[in-house]
């Protein structure tokens, strides 16, 4: 996907200098919220404190965290004290957005196809 969009083949993270070269992956941590930071990912359990289900099983909230780490590499940021409200809501917006396009990509790309007398012709209406 990214090699698609924004013609790169691997991300220049953009908190190298801040955070080191690594991305860490915080998989379960006490909160009942998903979050990205500089150089890292964490992701709680939406009941906590019943820790039966991870944010980090579930593909759109990975998605949509790494999308804000993406988005900030790929156009930049600025720091946090001088983000607005709606600069935030519009970066949280994007995030959606980027989970949102990978998802359906990953669900288009691994669809089961149709049998070949099943398609229909591409004379048909639809209504």
């Amino acid at each position: 996907m990214l090699s698609h969009f924004f013609e790169v083949d691997a991300i220049p993270w953009h908190f190298v200098e801040q955070a080191g070269p690594v991305l860490q992956v915080h998989p379960r941590v006490t909160c009942a919220n998903g979050w990205s930071g500089n150089g890292f990912l964490e992701f709680g359990f939406p009941f906590f404190p019943n820790r039966q289900h991870r944010f980090c099983d579930n593909f759109e909230v990975v998605a949509h965290e790494t999308g804000h780490l993406i988005m900030k590499s790929m156009v930049g940021t600025m720091p946090d004290d001088e983000k607005s409200l709606q600069h935030r809501a519009h970066e949280e917006a994007a995030a959606d957005l980027i989970a949102l396009v990978t998802t359906a990509a990953l669900r288009l790309r691994h669809r089961p196809r149709a049998h070949p007398d099943r398609r229909l012709p591409l004379t048909a209406t639809i209504s």
